[in-house]
């Protein structure tokens, strides 16, 4: 059996959106990946754009050890994880879906998940904070995240969030002191 990796990803104007955050997949499949406009088939490139939607084909393979080695190794250098076969839709896997990963080796949150998730851990935040500690409360809530939780928080929500409480702080002061 001949086994084919093809890419699927959102290339629309709604990147950041809830739905798309964390829909980039690569699949490894007993199918080869078909051109959206001639259907015809394709092993190697891009296969065409359908609603906001890429696919790519990267490959045929003598078994699937060997495409997800490929996955791994030449396509997601930086890490990936592995989807549930449980989780793959029914209709994905019929169509010959064996195995999907997703770039990254942390799933990412949303802005908005990232903004509920550090809404408690602010507290240190003092209208003196430094900028340096900013940074380094930073680092520690994306360590903090991917260790208990397996995520990756937005970076520019949490940076936000974090400037933003130190900016309440110093407003408080200013307010108190009559200034």
């Amino acid at each position: 059996m001949i086994y084919y990796i093809i890419e699927t990803k959102y290339v629309g104007p709604n990147q950041l959106d809830h739905q798309h955050i964390d829909s980039h997949v690569f699949d490894v499949c007993t199918k080869p990946a078909l051109t959206n406009s001639s259907r015809e088939v394709r092993t190697d490139g891009w296969c065409g754009t359908n609603n906001d939607w890429a696919t790519y084909a990267h490959g045929s393979f003598t078994s699937q050890e060997i495409a997800e080695d490929c996955i791994h190794g030449r396509l997601l250098v930086a890490g990936c994880r592995a989807v549930d076969i449980d989780d793959i839709e029914r209709w994905d896997r019929e169509d010959g879906v064996v195995a999907r990963y997703k770039p990254g080796r942390f799933e990412p949150m949303t802005s908005e998940a990232t903004g509920d998730w550090i809404a408690d851990g602010l507290h240190e935040i003092e209208a003196d904070t430094s900028d340096k500690r900013l940074a380094e409360i930073v680092a520690e809530c994306q360590e903090t995240c991917r260790t208990d939780h397996g995520c990756k928080l937005d970076e520019d929500t949490l940076e936000e969030a974090i400037k933003e409480r130190r900016q309440e702080m110093i407003d408080e002061l200013t307010h108190a002191s009559g200034n």
